[in-house]
């Protein structure tokens, strides 16, 4: 299936904390990631 890729996204390490807590939180029409070093993404729709 063919489509349009509409944003990319790339983080510094991976989406696992060290201390086992949450690394995904959906917050409305965003997602919240927090990777192994404490490092906060935001991201929505447009990236």
């Amino acid at each position: 299936m063919a489509g349009n890729e509409k944003w990319q996204f790339s983080s510094m390490d991976i989406f696992v904390r060290p201390d086992g807590t949450e690394s995904m939180q959906w917050m409305g029409n965003k997602i919240k990631l927090i990777d192994w070093e404490g490092y906060e993404y935001l991201l929505n729709e447009d990236g």
